[in-house]
Parts: C-alpha cells; structure tokens; sequence
C-alpha cells in the first residue's frame, strides 16, 4: 500500500535525483563556458595583429554581467501554478487512498 512514509520517501528520491541531475548539467555548462571563453581569447588574440595592420580600432568586447542579474529566487510549483499543486495532491492522495482500501500487503 502506499502510505504517507512512501510518499515521502518517493518526494526524497525524486528530490535527490534532480539535485544530482541539475548539478551535472551546471558541471557540463561550466565546461562549456570555460571552453568558450579559452576559444574567444584565442581569437581576440589572432585578430589583434590584423586590426593594428589595417589601423583599425578592435571593437570592445561586451561588459561581463553580475550575478545579481540574474536572479535566483525559488518559487514552489503550488505558487508559481497554483492548480498543478493542488492537482497533484489530490492525486496522491487518491492514489494513497485506493491503495490503503485495496488491502494489498505490498
């Protein structure tokens, strides 16, 4: 049967998974924007040369953004889409309701 101590160990698990799913995509994002960056440098550096011969101005790279630019504030699903938390809690419940009926020793 599924009882509340299920459900909350089923939220741990589901929880767990994404933390360690979001921490490797930021891993791999990381990566690829030191990658990135290693690669602009590279060219600012190839280019540099070519706008002295020419006597050309190189033109200014783009100011780096703070972090506070980006916010990261966390808004819970009932919040942010109030019927979808709802609807799911009540499918929950539902479900841990037919179980516990069901009388199946799982």
């Amino acid at each position: 049967t599924l009882d509340a101590q299920y459900c909350s160990q089923l939220r741990l698990l589901c929880r767990e998974s994404m933390i360690s799913s979001l921490l490797r995509s930021a891993a791999e994002l990381e990566q690829f924007a030191r990658e990135s960056e290693l690669l602009t440098a590279n060219l600012v550096q190839l280019l540099r040369p070519t706008f002295e011969s020419y006597g050309l101005e190189e033109p200014a790279l783009p100011a780096p953004m703070p972090l506070a630019a980006y916010p990261l504030d966390y808004r819970v699903p009932e919040v942010s889409c109030p019927p979808w938390g709802q609807r799911v809690m009540e499918a929950m419940n539902r479900v841990a309701a037919m179980s516990s009926e069901g009388g199946g020793g799982g």
